[in-house]
């Protein structure tokens, strides 16, 4: 609602609201207003320039802006220059885009952006006075009215460059929501879903949703989903719902849902037919071309109370600087693994015993007992050799 301001010659104030919305006239460069009242209302005004590079982070966000009223034949720059109305959540506007204004303290302040076209991308218009989302309007109007902007440039994939390098992509979906969703959305396809299940014949639901994450064992159960771009051929004029297996990458956090999910790797013979055929319940589930686990100072740990599994059609390697380790009451090297391994230290005794016996053994003959084998150097040099067929890396119980 706006409001007056009367500011007296002894240094108080007072309010006086004035009920419904002010025309353009009534609102700026009123004549007969009395010289001690201030004026206050949101209006529009169209970004010219917005501050993201400076090397003071106080002046992160400021923008320079054209109220659309009251400095519409104004040059740029005698503009007015606005602040972040919200220090803690950045979302700063393109050039061209709309944005809301208001004074507080004789401080501008810009808020949220008015919304022309219903897209994440941008939206970016040169002519803010055209009704928002009428039909046949569309970024096409920019790349084609932009000519002779130093700002374009036609090496863009859609054939638009807005501001230094932000280039229009109306490739980038926006999310199909189900009812209840609340849903946060970048501008370059990149998306948190806080949203709930449906049942699998929920009916009103769209067709599309049936077959996703949407499903689990009962309506309403919540899930979250953290994506970083969409499968390829997008289009802007049409929802985007979620694809764990064609997403570039994405975080699945769940409870109760039947996740569509495709591993990349069958190589699971290890698992004895225990691997999930259904990816169900309260899981978490990452995906993404590569996944990687840094611990700078600490270790990693991963417990289970069941299986912890590795699968891969590739090379599977473990590089330790100290020790390796591993304890089981039953260890299988290989699926159908029926043989025990032998421990060195044990056999070693053994065939030192053996071989001993072999260089000193002797036969009863008729004239006595025969002398050593003529080939006792044998079993003492192959006594020598065996002490090199131990390992000095791997051990066994």
């Amino acid at each position: 609602m706006p409001y007056e301001v009367d500011i007296n010659r002894a240094g108080s104030s007072t309010s006086r609201q004035n009920p419904g919305l002010q025309s353009a006239a009534t609102t700026f460069g009123r004549s007969g207003a009395a010289p001690h009242y201030l004026f206050y209302e949101l209006e529009p005004a169209q970004v010219i320039s917005v501050d993201i590079t400076s090397t003071d982070a106080r002046n992160i966000g400021k923008a320079k802006v054209r109220p659309l009223y009251s400095y519409a034949t104004v040059s740029d720059n005698d503009c007015p220059e606005a602040w972040p109305l919200d220090s803690n959540i950045k979302s700063y506007p393109l050039k061209d885009e709309v944005v809301i204004v208001m004074v507080y303290n004789r401080v501008l302040y810009y808020t949220q952006r008015l919304n022309f076209f219903n897209i994440a991308n941008n939206n970016i218009t040169l002519n803010p006075f055209e009704s928002p989302h009428k039909d046949g309007q569309d970024q096409a109007d920019f790349a084609a009215t932009a000519a002779g902007n130093p700002n374009v440039g036609d090496d863009s994939p859609d054939g638009t460059k807005a501001g230094k390098y932000f280039v229009i992509n109306k490739k980038v979906q926006s999310l199909l929501p189900m009812e209840g969703d609340i849903i946060y959305e970048g501008r370059f396809g990149s998306s948190i879903r806080l949203g709930g299940s449906v049942e699998a014949d929920t009916s009103g639901v769209e067709a599309k949703f049936k077959s996703s994450w949407a499903k689990a064992d009962r309506i309403g159960a919540p899930i979250i989903i953290l994506r970083s771009g969409q499968k390829s051929g997008g289009d802007e004029k049409i929802p985007y719902i979620e694809d764990i297996n064609k997403d570039p990458s994405s975080i699945y956090i769940t409870n109760g849902h039947i996740i569509p999910f495709i591993p990349s790797s069958k190589n699971q013979k290890s698992y004895r037919g225990s691997a999930p055929s259904l990816w169900d319940g309260n899981q978490v589930l990452i995906s993404s071309d590569r996944l990687v686990f840094n611990a700078r100072k600490e270790g990693m740990f991963f417990f289970s109370p069941q299986t912890i599994g590795f699968s891969t059609d590739g090379t599977f390697n473990v590089d330790a600087a100290s020790l390796f380790i591993v304890s089981s009451p039953s260890i299988r090297l290989g699926f159908n693994a029926s043989e025990p391994v032998m421990m060195g230290n044990a056999w070693m005794k053994i065939m030192i015993k053996l071989l001993v016996a072999l260089a000193t053994h002797t036969h009863p003959t008729p004239a006595g007992l025969s002398g050593f084998a003529a080939n006792s150097n044998t079993y003492t040099n192959l006594i020598n050799e065996l002490r090199t067929a131990l390992s000095n890396v791997s051990w066994t119980e």
